[in-house]
């Protein structure tokens, strides 16, 4: 009877190993649309934005590209104003690259890094960069973002 229910035990442990859990790194697919926000800083100039909108992605392989769209502000001595990093016009997502639960990519302005946060295929968190030039004077911006699946 031992060896009964040891094989019993044995068959279920093997068959709940065998599913798929979803946090595999092959489970780690970008295509789809995803609800971004970002806030990110500018300590020379004073300058701070936040935003949020949306990414449409498109993953083949190890490689993924598509678009994007923000929404927000950007607040400095004078008050808020919208500024390039919360223009709504599309943009494109490039070089965008998968590496495990890893990804980078780059849109107009600003390249992104971040990690399937927690081992969860809907949720992303990492940091940005961003740079512009406006009336002479240059901008770089660092902070973090998140990205969830829609």
């Amino acid at each position: 009877m031992k060896s009964v229910r040891f094989l019993l035990l044995g068959s279920c442990l093997l068959a709940a190993c065998s599913q798929k859990s979803g946090t595999d790194p092959q489970d780690f697919t970008l295509s789809g649309n995803w609800w971004q926000s970002g806030h990110l800083t500018d300590a020379v100039n004073g300058v701070s934005h936040v935003h949020e909108g949306y990414f449409y992605l498109n993953q083949s392989g190890v490689e993924f590209a598509g678009s994007g769209q923000n929404f927000g502000l950007c607040h400095n001595a004078s008050g808020n104003y919208e500024g390039p990093l919360a223009d709504s016009t599309a943009y494109t997502v490039s070089e965008g690259a998968v590496d495990g639960r890893q990804i980078s990519f780059k849109t107009n302005l600003c390249t992104y890094s971040g990690s399937f946060e927690h081992g969860n295929p809907n949720r992303i968190t990492g940091t940005a960069t961003c740079g512009y030039v406006d009336n002479g004077i240059t901008y770089a911006f660092a902070g973090g973002w998140q990205a969830n699946r829609e």
